[in-house]
């Protein structure tokens, strides 16, 4: 079965806030698939997260 979807790509692929371990799950299966620019997405929405917790 093959699902088409277009999606923003603004939206985050982890809930808010979810666990450290389930982020480096998420980045190692993004690696291995050599999903860089996914990767650094999930990135930059932790890093954002973590902002925003600091205020």
């Amino acid at each position: 079965m093959l699902i088409g979807a277009v999606v923003d790509p603004d939206t985050p692929l982890l809930p808010p806030r979810s666990p450290q371990q389930k982020v480096d799950t998420m980045l190692s299966a993004l690696d291995q698939e050599g999903a860089d620019a996914t990767a650094a997405a999930l990135r930059r929405h932790r890093a954002q997260e973590a902002d925003a917790g600091a205020e």
